[in-house]
């Protein structure tokens, strides 16, 4: 949920799966456009997830409040990862199997967490939070690699405009379509399997 400087309203950034077109058509960050070194920063071990733990409203049993689990699977996880679990809530949604995707897709992308963080030039004007871009670095070996804008920061300095951007490293399989069983006593969440595979 975010405030557009451009049509001076509030709007909501859906957490999704980016589309084909928005692939092809991403703003390309560059040598050409970033003013700045790139400062990539990886979660570390000690700050990965690989447990979570969701609370939500069960229409099986009237709305009342109900929780699952979802567990990364053993070989994603690394060599001495301890366990470490996030616990949260979601009030919009009443079937087992929509609040596991969601905790799931939560899970996945705390996984990923890789930032990227640089300044643009005036150029960068165009590029706003939530926008999907590809970035370019020679000295780091990226060609394209692709980033969803989490912060602009916009500045003024000595007459020239800049934007400093924070971008979370983007990845489409967090998104896979898992079905789940929606065992009204199963407290864990297994997935089924995807969508292609079944």
């Amino acid at each position: 949920f975010t405030y557009d400087n451009r049509t001076g309203l509030f709007k909501v950034l859906v957490n999704r799966k980016a589309t084909d077109s928005e692939k092809t058509n991403a703003f390309v960050f560059n040598d050409d456009n970033i003013i700045s070194s790139i400062v990539y920063n990886t979660t570390d071990i000690y700050s990965l997830f690989n447990f979570a733990e969701i609370n939500f409203p069960n229409w099986d049993i009237r709305d009342e409040s109900d929780y699952l689990f979802v567990e990364t699977p053993t070989a994603d996880k690394l060599s001495n990862e301890p366990v470490s679990k996030m616990g949260f809530s979601v009030s919009t949604v009443n079937t087992r199997p929509r609040a596991a995707q969601i905790a799931n897709i939560t899970l996945q992308q705390s996984r990923i967490g890789s930032v990227a963080t640089f300044t643009g030039d005036h150029s960068t004007l165009q590029v706003d939070v939530g926008d999907y871009v590809k970035i370019t670095d020679n000295a780091k070996g990226w060609t394209d690699r692709f980033f969803r804008v989490m912060r602009v920061v916009e500045s003024e300095a000595v007459g020239d405009i800049t934007c400093e951007f924070v971008c979370m490293e983007y990845e489409d399989t967090p998104f896979e379509d898992i079905i789940y069983y929606d065992a009204l006593k199963q407290s864990a969440a297994p997935g089924l399997g995807t969508m292609s595979i079944l």
